[in-house]
């Protein structure tokens, strides 16, 4: 599978270089997910990152009640689990006719394991990431203990 996707809507990819983008890019597969279709359900075992191509994604929590997270074309997501191991914290259903590309986890930890170099830039940019999220919910949260105290 693999052939013609490309790693450009992973983020965490940004400072793979061309020959080793290949290598990777040949790990991708591609998936079309009709209008509230699960991609993958809250609790299930993780085994893939994966990035809108075409559509968008909402992430679910409580049985798909509330939706924590719109994405759209060019977001990643499903990536968290690759670093802590654990089941998925929310759900992923597609929000419309929507297109995936998915990465395998164990084809991402041989290939990180063989390339030390690009492990660093990898986590470095999942680091980057993290904080970026860390931040934005930190304004959030600020934002809405003043409209709820008005403080």
């Amino acid at each position: 599978m693999g052939h013609g996707h490309s790693l450009a809507a992973f983020y965490l990819f940004n400072d793979v270089p061309v020959p080793d983008r290949a290598l990777l890019e040949a790990l991708l597969a591609r998936t079309t997910h009709g209008q509230g279709d699960v991609i993958f359900h809250e609790g299930d075992e993780a085994e893939a990152m994966y990035a809108v191509e075409d559509g968008a994604v909402e992430i679910v929590k409580d049985s798909g009640r509330t939706v924590v997270a719109t994405l759209a074309k060019g977001d990643a997501f499903g990536e968290l689990a690759f670093f802590d191991g654990r089941p998925r914290s929310a759900a992923a259903r597609a929000r419309q006719r929507t297109v995936v590309l998915s990465l395998p986890y164990a084809g991402l930890r041989e290939f990180l394991a063989a390339r030390p170099a690009l492990a660093l830039a990898f986590f470095r940019n999942a680091a980057t990431a993290v904080v970026g999220r860390l931040r934005q919910t930190t304004s959030d949260l600020s934002w809405l203990n003043a409209y709820v105290w008005g403080g």
